[in-house]
This record gives structure tokens, sequence and C-alpha cells, in this order.
């Protein structure tokens, strides 16, 4: 029988350690928790129907459970991915050591550290999310490297499934159809299989969205109108409540304007700052709107609708506000997403983009480094180009993308490095 290698047993014993150490820490709330500890028709249901599930198997201990098993699927994710990178890339145990600790650093809260959000204890999407999307990264890269039918149908299943989790990972989509194109540009897999393969991502994600229409009871979900809605009001003001008084909503609307200012003002941001409301409001700006939805709204609706009735007229009243809104402020939208672009835009994922491009000038486009590359650039493109939409972005938003950037650069010079040491 042979001797267990020492180096195996001793990365067993290590993530054994942090697994019970990040465990006995406990759950962390924070403000969209009890959105997801009981019933919302804003949710998606995966996450709370967990949630759900694990109170019913411990009912005093469900969320240190749902803590032990986001922790343990995060860094089964990032362990699956790491085998994965260190197959079709050729890295060696510190490369892939390297790797595998970067995209743990999500688990853990470290000051002064973007990617220090300590998703494993949060009690939200995040803690299934961050795990799917490690999974489907592998799926993607194994799509990039071999395309074939066998490899497109689970990245389809893959990319619907974190979008149901978590509906900003909807940015993954543009990775699988690229998937496509690439086996389609090296006639590795027929016309007819391609389109079966872009059909099941469609029927995978009708499935998902029936699941979230059922979920919420067949109910109107006004969280997408809503979001939209606050970042047209970031670029507003009260003077542009004149252009409802011919609306049916115009008095509530006036009172949303005057809502937001008071709570503006109660926050202190304005006289505390002597600076641009977009370079220091992003953090209160989202709750100080929804608030002064909810309240303005809520005052004027009959008290005896039904909770559907009450979605259902909301939804309404935020698409006539976006309608007269968004032709009103087309330019300010306009200069606000070129803003919110440059803003959450970095330095590596320039970096990436130019290395990437020279990389594949110098080398074939279709080596493993270079498609990992292309990969990680464009889910976080598409992520960056995402979130641009939303008044507020918080690091958490983008934890998913970042270590992807670090990681595509770290792969770009392993493979520059290969050919000069042979070279040598």
């Amino acid at each position: 029988m042979p001797k267990p290698d020492k180096k195996n047993l001793l990365f067993i014993g290590a993530n054994l350690l942090l697994l019970a150490l990040l465990t006995f820490k406990g759950p962390v709330l924070i403000a969209d928790s009890p959105t997801y500890l009981s019933p919302s028709p804003y949710r998606t249901p995966i996450y709370p129907l967990f949630l759900a599930a694990l109170k019913f198997l411990s009912p005093g201990h469900f969320m240190g459970l749902a803590v032990f098993i986001q922790t343990a699927l995060a860094m089964s994710g990032a362990l699956l991915f790491c085998r994965a990178l260190k197959a079709r890339l050729g890295w060696n145990a510190a490369m892939t050591l390297s790797a595998y600790v970067l995209l743990l650093l999500p688990l853990f809260k470290i000051p002064l550290c973007p990617l220090g959000q300590e998703i494993g204890n949060t009690i939200a999407s995040e803690g299934l999310a961050y795990p799917a999307f490690l999974g489907l990264c592998a799926a993607g890269l194994r799509a990039l490297c071999e395309p074939a039918f066998r490899t497109l149908l689970p990245l389809a299943f893959a990319c619907a499934f974190c979008a149901a989790i978590r509906p900003q990972l909807l940015f993954t989509y543009p990775l699988f159809l690229s998937a496509v194109l690439t086996a389609w540009h090296k006639k590795a897999v027929a016309p007819l299989k391609l389109g079966t393969a872009l059909l099941a991502l469609l029927l995978f994600h009708g499935a998902f969205s029936l699941s979230q229409k059922i979920y919420s009871g067949f109910s109107p979900n006004p969280f997408t109108r809503q979001q939209l809605l606050t970042t047209v009001l970031y670029v507003s003001g009260p003077e542009d409540a004149a252009l409802f008084e011919t609306s049916e909503d115009s008095a509530t609307i006036k009172a949303v304007f005057s809502r937001i200012e008071e709570l503006k003002a109660f926050a202190g941001q304005r006289h505390l700052f002597q600076r641009s409301l977009a370079e220091h409001h992003e953090q209160s700006f989202n709750p100080i709107c929804w608030l002064s939805l909810h309240q303005s709204f809520d005052a004027v609706l009959d008290q005896n609708i039904t909770a559907k009735e009450r979605l259902g007229r909301l939804n309404d009243a935020y698409g006539r506000m976006l309608s007269v809104l968004v032709p009103a402020k087309k330019t300010d939208l306009a200069k606000f997403y070129l803003m919110m672009l440059w803003q959450n835009s970095s330095l590596t994922l320039l970096a990436a983009f130019c290395f990437m491009l020279y990389f594949m000038r110098v080398y074939d486009i279709s080596r493993p480094e270079n498609l990992f590359a292309l990969m990680c650039w464009l889910l976080a493109l598409c992520n960056l180009l995402l979130l641009s939409f939303s008044a507020t972005v918080a690091d958490r938003y983008l934890l998913y993308t970042r270590p992807l950037l670090i990681l595509s650069l770290l792969a770009l010079f392993h493979s520059w490095k290969k050919p000069r040491e042979a070279a040598l």
C-alpha cells in the first residue's frame, strides 16, 4: 500500500483548519440579508430556498450551517478551477497554490483589500454565487480549449444557473457565445449542434425564470425598474418634478424628490464633503432612493389591496417615471455611464487587455493561456459594462472578476517565461 503524500496531507489539514476557523467566526448579516431570510419577490429563489432548507434541518443553527456549506463550496470551487488551470496551462505546484490562495481571498475580511469581503460568512447570495462562478470558469476554459457539444452544454447550464442564483451573473452569457463562436470558427461542432447548444441556454434560462415566477406567485417584480430608476434619480434633482405636472403621479413624485433631498441632508453628505455628489455619495444613495420611493408610493396606495396588486402598481408607477425621466436626462445619463465606466475600471483590466493583445500577436491565439486571458478579460469587461448602469457599485460586486484579471496576467507571463528559458 503506497504511503500518503505528506504534501497532500498538509494541504488537506490546512484547508480543514481554515474551514473550521471561518465557520467558528459565525454568520455576518448585511442590509440585504433580511430579504433572503424571509420570502421576497425581489429575490431569485435559489438562495432563499437554500436557507429555508437549512432552517428546516436545523432551526437553531441554520445560519452557522450556511456559513460552513458556503465556505466549503467556495474552497471546493477554487480547487476545481485551479486543477483546470494546472491541467490546461501546465502550471507547477507553486503557481497553482498561488492561484488557489488568490481565489480564497474573498473569504476573508482584509482591511484595505477590495477582495476581502468574507462572502463565506455573509448571509447573501454571493455565498453560493461565487463557488458557482468558479465552476463556470472551469467549464468555460474547457469549452474554449476543447470546443465540442459535450463541453458547450455544461457551460450553458452553468451560465443559466449562476444567473439564477444572482442576476448580476448575466454578464457570463457572452462567454458562452464566445465559446460557440470559437467552436464554429474551428469547425469543431456541426452547425445543428451549435444551434442546439444555443437553444439549451435559452431553455435553461427560461426554466430558471419560470421558477422565479412560481416562487413569487407570479407577482410583478419591480426590482429591475427600481434599480434603473435609482440611477436616473441619481442624476436628477427636485427641479425635475416639474416634468410630471400633468401626470397622475405628480404629487407622489414631488414627495419622492422631497424625501430624497431630506434624507441626503440628514446623511450630512453635501455639507461635509466639498465635492460633487458622484464622488462621495455611492454607499448611501441606493437605500435613500429606495426608501423615498417606497414611502411616497405606499402613502397613496390603497391599504386594502393585496401584496401582488401593490407590486403591480409600483411596477407600473416606476415604468411611468422612467418613460419621462430617461428621455429628459439622456445626456446626463450618458455622461454618468461613461464616468462610472472610468471609475470602476482598473489598471489590472487595462494591463490584462494590453498584454493579452501583445501575446496574441507574438504567439498563436489558440494557445490555452491566450484563451484563458481572453475569457478573463471578457468576463471582467461585461461585468463592468453591466455594473456601470447602477448608481452604486460595491466592492463585493467586482470580486468575481478581479482575481481572474490577476490570474490572466500570471498565465500570460508564465507562458512568456517558458520559451525564454528554453532558448537559454
